[in-house]
């Protein structure tokens, strides 16, 4: 549901049993919201500081020019002392610079594209956290068909690679549950009995039993919380679950609709899962791959692989590897590819918002383009100097925007330092939280992530965008000065 604390009281109290989603996009632009209001406090600050100072620079001017009136007024001169005297001119305000050429409002302006892909690389990080758990670090699978001998060849050479520490074949299926009045299409998975070695289940279990798979001829189910929920069931179940798969090449026979269909039962070993993940949570059963594969007819077979590595294993290179072992007949995926869908629509989410901050870093440009017009002007004197000396048109055009870029890329570097700060300090501190209930969702701040790639590419883009919007104003009004 959207990030709304009214809408978050009205599910608790209609729906108490209920586990609440919070849309991903929503949540991110909230943070980013919040992480603009900071920005902004300090802008403001900063913008009425300023305006305090031009204030008083005027006053002191016009204190200065009445000072000299009243001067020349008592001390009258004839015309040849006049003569020499170097006429003074109204001074304008600029306000102080910074070390990296910039004022403090231009800089908190620059900080604001590392803050927001931070944001979004902290949800990333923490959706990938919830599959960790269940994921495998690789799986294998066959690039064509659901199965594959669990004896071939190429799984046999994959046996041996020296930095495999859990090997587990699993078999994943649909099938239809029935409890009680209760009934639901879900998706067996039957693992090896190293599972809980080759994943970190025992982090995702609740209830008082064990991770139990088989026990002598007893088969054990391990149900998604959410699909416990739908069928009626707690932790922990006394009755055992019916379930029915379609016999493999069978057609269904309407006089004895079941006569086509496997039915096997499954136990309560006392604990569910949670993922925090609809598509595990609601559909998942996780049980022996015996149980699995009498169900389904698939006796030898796998449908996927699952790997986990020794310590300090490449996964890219093991993945590499492994490809090149197995051939272009099987599919190898790391946690990402694994769940690319949910990725990949996040990246499009940050890379939207990459797009719209660059324009508004385009806007912010022009107070850049204000600085050099200004510093342009007063340097008109200097520049008539420098021709004097010798120096030519397009020397002088590249003396200023040399200057202009100097203070691009000194902005650019305390933009991004002052953005690693704010993100330090929402990391260590959790300023921004999500609600005011703690305890109420997954993490209790906003989770951020700072990536020397992303940090790598803000600085290139403040860059490009300002080196391309200084080159064509300073030639303009460099070359008005020099006609």
């Amino acid at each position: 549901m959207d990030f709304s604390d009214s809408k978050f009281s009205i599910a608790k109290q209609c729906f108490p049993k209920a586990t609440i989603v919070i849309d991903c996009f929503h949540i991110v632009q909230r943070l980013c919201e919040g992480l603009e209001e900071m920005r902004l406090k300090f802008k403001r600050l900063a913008v009425t500081e300023t305006k305090k100072e031009a204030a008083a620079f005027v006053q002191n001017e016009e204190r200065k020019a009445k000072q000299r009136a009243y001067y020349r007024k008592r001390h009258p001169k004839n015309k040849k002392e006049h003569r020499g005297r170097k006429r003074i001119r109204k001074q304008k305000y600029r306000p102080a610079l910074l070390a990296n050429g910039e004022t403090k409002v231009e800089m908190l302006t620059r900080s604001r594209n590392l803050l927001a892909q931070s944001v979004f690389n902290g949800f990333q990080d923490l959706v990938a956290s919830f599959f960790t758990d269940i994921d495998p670090e690789l799986k294998v699978t066959p690039a064509k068909g659901k199965t594959i001998a669990a004896d071939a060849p190429e799984l046999t050479r994959l046996k041996a690679y020296p930095a495999i520490q859990a090997y587990t074949e699993t078999l994943e299926e649909n099938a239809l549950v029935i409890s009680g009045d209760h009934q639901a299409m879900v998706t067996i998975k039957g693992v090896d009995d190293n599972f809980a070695q080759a994943t970190e289940i025992g982090n995702l279990l609740y209830g008082d039993g064990t991770f139990t798979l088989h026990a002598d001829v007893l088969e054990f189910g391990v149900l998604g919380i959410q699909l416990a929920a739908q069928l009626g069931l707690g932790a922990s179940f006394d009755a055992p679950l019916q379930v029915y798969a379609p016999k493999k090449g069978e057609r269904v026979n309407l006089a004895n609709p079941t006569a086509s269909f496997t039915q096997s039962e499954l136990y309560s070993p006392g604990v569910v899962f949670a993922v925090k993940q609809e598509k595990y949570d609601a559909h998942y059963i996780i049980t022996s791959l015996r149980f699995a594969r009498q169900l389904f007819g698939q006796q030898g077979r796998v449908s996927a692989i699952e790997l986990k590595f020794k310590d300090g294993t490449d996964i890219r290179d093991a993945q590499k590897d492994i490809q090149e072992i197995l051939g272009e007949g099987f599919t190898v995926e790391d946690r990402y590819q694994q769940q690319a869908d949910v990725f990949r629509i996040m990246e499009v989410e940050k890379l939207i918002a990459y797009l719209f901050l660059t324009f508004i870093l385009l806007v912010a440009c022009f107070n850049i383009i204000g600085s050099v017009s200004m510093l342009i002007i007063d340097k008109k004197d200097d520049v008539r100097t420098l021709r004097n000396l010798g120096a030519k048109d397009n020397q002088v055009i590249r003396i200023f925007l040399f200057e202009g870029r100097l203070i691009s890329g000194f902005g650019a570097l305390a933009g991004i330092v002052l953005g690693l700060l704010l993100c330090y300090l929402q990391q260590a501190y959790g300023f921004i939280t999500l609600g005011n209930s703690a305890g109420s969702f997954v993490v209790d701040a906003y989770p951020v992530s700072v990536r020397l790639w992303d940090v790598a590419l803000i600085f290139v883009t403040v860059l490009l965008v300002s080196y391309g919007a200084l080159w064509y104003p300073v030639r303009y009004l460099a070359k008005r000065l020099l006609d």
